[in-house]
């Protein structure tokens, strides 16, 4: 009979090993292939076009044609003005968040559910992923209270937080820290946790004490 038992619980402790558990961080947006697919290939073209002009164009016009300088500056200029354009239209733009999961929420999908739908925490933290200018990624670790609903640049942003310290603490020869973002309605069916977020977007930019 005791043999049993052990055999019993055995089991469940190997079966409970086998249970996918949630990660560190768990995806909860996604802005969607298209979109993201769509922009990169606009970002690469305005480099592209850019250095056709500044390097290839704007040369040749000034050899060629016995130009000013000036007027193959203004040559250039159709190449570096859309370059300009997409890139401060753009920069904003949200791929991807991820909510960072302390340890207690970690241990089984009862715990993440009981995590979030108890009231995240206004220290819990997002991982928000936006576009660099030739389409690389770069990551922004924000808390909840910090990333508060704005509206800037013509509407294209609708997030912002704070980046003084931030700004301040970084070397010369660093990226300036992201402080505007853009998060467009998400396409649900790349996201398996896609409700998560649906809960977390009412809490952004509300403090503990603002919640009560």
């Amino acid at each position: 009979m005791p043999s049993t038992r052990l055999r019993t619980l055995r089991l469940q402790q190997y079966h409970g090993h086998l249970r996918p558990r949630p990660p560190h961080s768990i995806l909860i947006y996604h802005a969607g292939t298209g979109r993201i697919v769509f922009l990169v290939f606009w970002k690469i073209t305005t480099i592209f076009i850019c250095a056709f002009f500044c390097l290839v164009v704007a040369p040749n016009y000034i050899r060629s044609e016995d130009k000013s300088y000036l007027q193959a500056a203004g040559l250039a200029a159709c190449g570096i003005v859309p370059l300009v354009y997409v890139a401060y239209t753009t920069a904003p733009f949200v791929t991807f968040i991820y909510l960072r999961l302390p340890p207690s929420a970690r241990t089984s999908r009862q715990h993440l559910e009981r995590f979030v739908r108890s009231g995240l925490p206004a220290s819990t933290q997002l991982q928000v992923l936006t576009m660099g200018l030739a389409g690389r990624p770069r990551a922004a670790l924000v808390s909840l209270a910090d990333l508060k609903p704005v509206t800037e640049r013509w509407g294209l942003v609708n997030y912002a937080r704070d980046v003084s310290r931030l700004s301040a603490a970084r070397k010369w020869h660093q990226y300036r820290p992201v402080a505007k973002f853009a998060v467009r309605a998400p396409n649900a069916k790349d996201v398996r946790e896609a409700w998560i977020w649906d809960t977390v977007r009412p809490l952004l930019g509300k403090t503990q004490r603002q919640r009560t």
